[in-house]
């Protein structure tokens, strides 16, 4: 499997830049422990020119702001702190690609008969079209979109997002996008595959029932800190979603970080923990592999998608709408690294109706064709949440081993680096 043409690495130390003013500066400080009393140097911060932001005590994280360039140094001696690494934005959305539809999203009411059902090929391919006829929705199932925010007025998303409990941690955004209409917005865009409801408009998700909780992170151009999606992480803990929706991702080549590698140990150890109590406290953590076409059985790590004990998931996608479950050339992949593939969307056809094979949602105030495992991941967040609908609140370790059990093998008989186990088949996971 050569490259694909999307190779996006971040480069950490071109994000440690430095400079003669006294500028603002994001930290994450962890603790050499987690748990009650792990953040006791907390209240030693402000004494050394910080201001918290977060404070995370049941991960051992507390996240600074600071003008002090001596601030990392002078809050690594105190007791307790295991390191301190600054903390700069980083593009967790770097690939996507999209195309508007002009359609008005009116149309037929019924299961499977959404107005643009005739466009989604991805709900038989996993066969909830199966599913949703059974009358399995996805009712009672809570997913959090870990995104970079939702249109809270979409009429496609309404009926299924918990108002209450949307909530953005980009300082000064809220949770609505604050782009013109139509625009594309991802989470928008993800929150529609995962749970579309079936109203008599625009599309069908794969649990067309189940709760959405937007949880922002990211700025609407997809950039944002370590720092911010770790508090989304550990939110959506707290609010108990039955599953954590994570369509972003940033890579790193940690052969060639250098001395910024301590830095970005740091802040991936922290997003590890987050991502582990996550799992601890009953949530399933579903993140996609990312588009670099790449092995990440390499010197390249992607995160959140290696990060802690949660699920990532590789794309598949047609060629010209033949060929439906072929691996999707954009898609990283891993023997020890993809647990499931589900449909994202295929780029490589040369015809002019080449975005057929693309996977249609919602954005704001319009419908767009998107590819990528941004598209795919919410497929196998939308089936897990199926599976809470029919059988209640299973824990992270059940839905994860009912998911991947019942996955249609792909490729090479048994575990594979590009499928894992293979492509989520909703209605295996159900007994539809």
């Amino acid at each position: 499997m050569k490259p694909s043409r999307f190779l996006f690495v971040v480069s950490f130390s071109l994000l440690f830049s430095t400079s003669v003013f006294a500028q603002s500066r994001n930290y994450l400080i962890m603790s050499k422990s987690n748990g009650a009393g792990s953040t006791k140097f907390a209240a030693a911060i402000t004494a050394n020119g910080g201001v918290i932001t977060a404070n995370l005590e049941s991960i051992g994280v507390v996240t600074v702001s600071s003008t002090d360039p001596n601030f990392a140094a002078n809050t690594r001696a105190l007791p307790g702190v295991q390191e301190v690494a600054e903390d700069p934005d980083v593009q967790w959305l770097p690939n996507e690609k999209v195309m508007q539809y002009t359609g008005n999203g009116v149309g037929a009411q019924g299961v499977n008969t959404e107005p643009f059902a005739g466009f989604q090929w991805n709900i038989p391919t996993i066969h909830a079209d199966v599913t949703a006829a059974a009358g399995d929705l996805g009712a009672g199932a809570r997913v959090a979109i870990v995104d970079n925010g939702m249109d809270l007025v979409n009429p496609d998303l309404v009926p299924n997002i918990n108002q209450g409990l949307a909530i953005s941690f980009v300082p000064g955004e809220v949770v609505e996008p604050q782009c013109t209409a139509p625009c594309f917005n991802h989470g928008t865009h993800v929150g529609g595959i995962v749970a579309a409801a079936i109203n008599n408009f625009g599309v069908q998700g794969v649990a067309p029932s189940a709760e959405l909780v937007p949880v922002k992170v990211l700025h609407e151009s997809g950039s944002g800190s370590f720092g911010a999606v770790i508090q989304g992480i550990e939110y959506a803990a707290s609010i108990h979603a039955d599953v954590i929706n994570m369509s972003l991702g940033a890579v790193f080549d940690v052969a060639h970080q250098g001395k910024n590698n301590q830095g970005l140990g740091t802040l991936l150890s922290a997003l590890n923990r987050a991502v582990n109590h996550a799992t601890a406290s009953g949530t399933l953590v579903v993140s996609a592999a990312g588009n670099n076409g790449a092995d990440l059985n390499s010197s390249l790590i992607a995160v959140p998608a290696q990060s802690g004990n949660g699920m990532a998931v590789s794309a598949t996608g047609p060629l010209c709408q033949t060929d439906f479950d072929r691996f999707a050339s954009y898609s990283n992949y891993g023997q020890s690294v993809v647990s499931l593939a589900a449909p994202g969307g295929g780029i490589d056809c040369p015809l002019p109706t080449f975005f057929l094979d693309f996977v249609l949602s919602d954005s704001k105030g319009a419908f767009f064709f998107a590819a990528g495992t941004s598209m795919a991941t919410p497929h196998v967040s939308g089936v897990a949440a199926l599976i809470v609908g029919k059988f209640g609140h299973l824990g992270p370790a059940q839905i994860r081993a009912i998911l991947e059990q019942s996955a249609d093998d792909l490729y090479k008989p048994g575990a594979d680096p590009f499928s894992g186990h293979g492509r989520v088949n909703a209605q295996r996971a159900l007994g539809d």
